[in-house]
């Protein structure tokens, strides 16, 4: 039985495809602005909070990994 219908032809489905696919484009593309949009602006800047930190009492350790030690330990 052959099926004639318009909806299964190969340049059909290519075009449904291809509009999925922009359509998911758009969407991704543009979700982070809809969203940031969304997002009300803090009442102070985030350099209001490092006015207030005593830094010379604070410390800062980098990530490290298995390799990093290894080539400390080796010299």
């Amino acid at each position: 039985m052959k099926n004639n219908s318009k909806h299964n032809t190969p340049q059909n489905t290519r075009t449904n495809s291809k509009s999925k696919c922009e359509e998911l484009n758009a969407f991704f593309s543009n979700v982070g602005k809809t969203i940031s949009a969304k997002i009300s602006k803090p009442p102070v800047i985030y350099k209001h909070f490092l006015n207030q930190i005593n830094f010379k009492d604070s410390i800062f350790l980098a990530p490290t990994d298995a390799n990093e030690i290894t080539i400390i330990l080796s010299n």
